[in-house]
């Protein structure tokens, strides 16, 4: 007889396997990354359906194997990101997450920390906080699990707290205004930029709402994650391209409507 278990989990993909059946990868607190056969789950009537929707948090009832597939029974306490439904960026932001969270770790490898923070950030999009702006929180703070570690707080030569601050990729981190000369290949991001980056290593996704930042802050602060994961990541996903893609066509939008007519 199989042995069932709860456990809190937030599912991260869904996709048909064979004709009828599925395969559903859920991220778990006490399993980390799991893969479940679903038998049938492309049924309409499936009682499992509203808990296999991507991006769902819940308590699920399943058997967890070692190797190969585990088996979900049942699923409670649902909570769905309703925004991904409507909202394209939401949608969009939120995707890009998840592939990032499914990079970062290995199969059944528990990582307490990335599920709480993942979770939370869910949360904040959905409570309708920038998307954008919690995914550029979320990178920053998935660095060390990806086993980068860059100084934001002070100048990585003196120490020094005081800014205004620029990036040095070969420095690993900000340097201060009296030590730009030490990296001619310094970035050039943004001071404001830079600041937010600062608070984004160490606050919470739900204070997200507290900043403000305009467009200008926002291009030069998607410079700066885009050139460190660049850098130092090294990961290429599709979701990341089209996040991209959509950046370059608001940009082509604003310059259309600025022509005259």
């Amino acid at each position: 007889m199989a042995y069932y278990e709860e456990f809190q989990g937030i599912v991260l993909s869904n996709r048909s396997h064979r004709e009828k059946d599925g395969l559903v990868k859920i991220f778990s607190l006490q399993h980390g990354k799991t893969m479940f056969f679903i038998k049938n789950s492309k049924q309409a009537n499936h009682p499992l359906a509203q808990a296999l929707i991507p991006f769902t948090k819940g308590i699920f009832l399943g058997h967890i194997n070692e190797k190969g597939l585990s088996f979900l029974k049942d699923a409670r306490d649902l909570g769905h990101l309703s925004i991904a439904l409507d909202d394209i960026d939401a949608n969009a932001y939120t995707t890009y997450m998840t592939h990032l969270v499914d990079a970062v770790i290995d199969d059944r490898v528990p990582v307490p920390s990335l599920f709480e923070l993942y979770s939370a950030c869910l949360t904040a999009i959905q409570e309708g906080k920038n998307p954008q702006l919690i995914t550029h929180l979320f990178e920053l703070q998935l660095l060390p699990l990806f086993g980068t570690y860059l100084q934001l707080q002070e100048c990585v030569l003196c120490q020094s707290e005081q800014e205004p601050f620029d990036f040095s990729m070969v420095k690993h981190g900000v340097l201060c205004q009296r030590h730009w000369q030490d990296d001619p290949h310094r970035l050039h991001i943004a001071p404001k930029a830079l600041h937010i980056a600062k608070l984004l290593v160490r606050i919470k996704p739900n204070q997200i709402g507290e900043l403000r930042i305009s467009p200008e802050t926002m291009s030069e602060l998607k410079r700066l994650v885009d050139a460190i994961y660049e850098e130092f990541v090294g990961i290429h996903l599709k979701s990341k391209q089209f996040i991209d893609q959509m950046s370059n066509w608001s940009q082509e939008l604003v310059k259309r409507r600025q022509e005259p007519n």
